[in-house]
């Protein structure tokens, strides 16, 4: 083996070795990018049709009627 082909090898165990870094550095920088960004809508809980809440009739119905007004009980 001569010295040409030994400096090959060492030139390949370099380009390998940084490959290595990059794919394992990106890899990291992926996971905390994903860990970071929100998931799902950034609004939640915003009013919409679906939880407006509706009576079932529009007639009044007399168990939910208004207490009537009676004066204070206390003396002035």
């Amino acid at each position: 083996m001569n010295i040409s082909e030994h400096m090959k090898r060492g030139r390949h165990a370099w380009l390998w070795l940084f490959v290595v870094v990059v794919v394992v550095f990106s890899a990291a920088a992926l996971v905390v990018v994903r860990q970071r960004s929100p998931k799902g809508p950034r609004l939640l809980n915003q009013p919409t049709k679906a939880r407006e809440v509706r009576p079932f009739s529009e007639r009044p119905d007399p168990r939910f009627a208004p207490l009537p007004i009676q004066p204070e009980k206390h003396g002035k």
